[in-house]
């Protein structure tokens, strides 16, 4: 009688995405919020964002943390915001933004400043890089979408580059499969904790 096959780690990590994806995207309205604004709040107390310096964000697209409430507080703190957009080759970079400022959809339906793409950053040009996350680990290894957009942005960020996960506490697992390529985050800041390289 054969053995049962061993799931792949590959196999392993969509489960586990899809798991997450479903997990943050039935929060309701309330507990939602609620969620958010606790988010907000913990990366608004981080020493990190106390600026002022260059800060990349996104937009929330399939449930994904809405952080467009600090836009102004970070604004205030003499932050200049950053949004990311993709390039046909892959790539993805860095545009100037000021909330209201005219936006495009790109080819995954994801709006990005329609600015002049001169003006596009790379990582290692910005003091602080927040990233989504689909799942992130205790060990503060996150999986996005699969695409590996931010992972190529930020294999080649410098020290000075800090770069934050932000996820639903709903969205943390106890370990990811670890890839060569994952970019661990820094910080990781969910409605109810912050991971460091100390905790």
């Amino acid at each position: 009688m054969s053995a049962d096959p061993v799931p792949s780690p590959r196999a392993d990590l969509a489960v586990v995405r899809s798991s997450c994806r479903t997990a943050r995207r039935s929060l309701g309205g309330r507990e939602r919020a609620l969620a958010q604004e606790q988010i907000a709040g913990g990366l608004l107390g981080l020493d990190e964002l106390r600026g002022p310096g260059r800060i990349a964000l996104f937009l929330p697209t399939d449930g994904e943390v809405d952080l467009g409430g600090i836009h102004d507080q970070l604004l205030a703190r003499r932050w200049e915001l950053f949004l990311p957009v993709i390039g046909a080759d892959t790539s993805m970079r860095f545009r100037p933004f000021r909330p209201g400022d005219p936006m495009v959809p790109n080819r995954h339906g994801i709006d990005e400043p329609q600015g002049d793409a001169r003006s596009d950053r790379r990582a290692d040009d910005l003091g602080v890089v927040v990233v989504p996350c689909v799942a992130v680990d205790r060990s503060r290894r996150r999986a996005g979408f699969g695409a590996g957009y931010y992972d190529r942005a930020l294999a080649d960020h410098t020290a000075r580059t800090v770069t934050i996960g932000v996820a639903f506490e709903c969205q943390v697992v106890d370990e990811l499969p670890h890839r060569p390529w994952d970019v661990p985050m820094d910080v990781v800041v969910t409605e109810a904790r912050v991971l460091r390289p100390e905790a």
